[in-house]
């Protein structure tokens, strides 16, 4: 069987780069159309002092929940760094020259001018970025952390020997769950949007004939 990766389509190629990060930089595009540059900087790195001051202080887990992790946060952004800063500078040309059309016909300035100021609305949205994520996770750790447990659901015996009896039929078994998803519109954005960047992410790295 040849599994020769396949080329992706331009249109989703650009999808890959600017549907992840569009929607958590629209609250800093709006902010940065009715706020001049240095007032909207100060008031950035305050929300985003702010919201993480507040997650710290709410971050510890539960009692009989901690999960032991090595993991460090600010070590891996580093480590990040130049990725961030060269997929930050690609999204605002991409984007810039999406919306070039439209900013031509809106405020009627020329090629370069329009372009100028796209590339900068779209740099400073990207500066909210951090604020609006550290936003999202004040408010799902707030959440979380206001929730209850469950963790012995009721299982049907009559159902489990039912589903038991459908399994193992070829060598070749589904995978697939279903699960209740606790309401609230925050969870409805998170997991939209996380299944939206997972399905582009897994078209550019899934794409050899393999199961990604």
């Amino acid at each position: 069987m040849n599994h020769t990766p396949r080329l992706m389509p331009t249109s989703l190629r650009v999808q890959t780069l600017v549907g992840p990060i569009f929607a958590p930089s629209l609250p800093g595009l709006a902010l940065a159309l009715f706020i001049p540059s240095p007032g909207y900087f100060v008031l950035v790195l305050i929300l985003f002092v702010v919201l993480a001051a507040w997650l710290k202080r709410i971050a510890d887990p539960l009692p009989g929940t901690e999960t032991p992790t090595r993991f460090d946060v600010p070590k891996f952004l580093f480590a990040q760094l130049p990725s961030i800063v060269m997929f930050a500078a690609l999204y605002c040309a991409v984007t810039s020259l999406i919306g070039l059309s439209l900013s031509q016909l809106l405020t009627g300035r020329d090629f370069v001018e329009a372009w100028s100021t796209l590339v900068m609305w779209l740099a400073l949205g990207l500066l909210g970025v951090p604020a609006t994520v550290m936003g999202a996770l004040v408010w799902l750790r707030s959440l979380e952390r206001a929730d209850c447990s469950q963790n012995a659901p009721r299982v049907d015996p009559k159902l489990l020997r039912a589903m038991a009896q459908r399994e193992d039929w070829i060598p070749q078994n589904h995978m697939g769950s279903i699960v209740l998803i606790k309401p609230g519109i925050l969870r409805a954005i998170l997991i939209r949007a996380g299944h939206l960047g997972l399905g582009l992410l897994l078209r550019v790295t899934a794409r050899d004939g393999y199961l990604g």
